[in-house]
């Protein structure tokens, strides 16, 4: 009898596993700020639902879990988005049991949809991000690294600065992320960096533009600083 009970208790263990339903890898985003799924479908193994972060919908999120990284303490996934305006974003993300997160993605993101995030900073892009492995690792909410790079296939540039509406034509970016919650940007083929970010363990980002991207934009820095010089800085909370 005892055999028996087990042996059942094992079987519908097993079972409620192998379909345990896809709401459950809200877990997975509860730790991502800012990021929420919706209409989850499939299992937790296996699945899809609507992905949206700071309130901008990104599309369907297709997920298949690797069941070996259970036994190392952790949810990996392979997973595809497909975006609303039609590109397709392919990569890996992995969740530890202790609170860590590792994301790598890779694809094309339209001038659209990065428009949705750059509005609250009253910032509009034409021309496509492509993220070419680009990753990002943290361990209890803190960024811990980085890699990849983004490349971004320029053109113009509207921003809003002093009350002015202003608009500027930029060649062709990419941003080296790394090695640390950290990027650098440059133009294509160019050795003086552009812009300086960082995420700190604050929580904050801090985001500094050079002396050479305010040439760029026609609104050059007055002092007498070298290009590569960082001569404005802003900080921002953003988890």
């Amino acid at each position: 009898m005892r055999k028996t009970i087990v042996l059942g208790f094992l079987l519908f263990l097993g079972f409620a596993i192998a379909f345990a339903p896809a709401g459950l890898i809200r877990i997975v985003f509860d730790r991502i700020d800012g990021a929420t799924l919706i209409h989850p479908a499939g299992t937790i193994w296996r699945g899809q639902g609507q992905i949206v972060i700071q309130e901008n919908p990104l599309g369907t999120l297709a997920w298949d879990l690797h069941p070996a990284t259970v036994l190392r303490g952790a949810l990996g996934y392979d997973f595809d988005l497909a975006l609303p305006t039609g590109e397709q974003l392919t990569g890996t993300a992995t969740v530890g049991f202790n609170r860590s997160f590792e994301v790598q993605v890779s694809g094309t993101v339209p001038a659209v949809l990065v428009n949705g995030f750059l509005a609250p900073y009253d910032m509009v892009i034409s021309g496509d991000l492509v993220l070419a492995d680009a990753a990002l690792a943290a361990t209890g909410g803190i960024p811990q690294a980085a890699g990849g790079q983004v490349n971004w296939s320029g053109g113009q540039v509207r921003y809003i600065l002093s009350g002015r509406s202003l608009t500027s034509i930029l060649p062709p970016l990419v941003a080296y992320l790394g090695e640390g919650p950290e990027a650098t940007v440059f133009a294509q083929n160019g050795q003086t960096p552009l812009i300086k970010a960082e995420l700190l363990d604050t929580g904050f980002a801090k985001v500094g533009i050079t002396r050479l991207l305010t040439k760029m934009l026609d609104n050059p820095w007055p002092g007498s600083e070298p290009d590569h010089a960082v001569v404005l800085e802003v900080e921002e909370q953003v988890f």
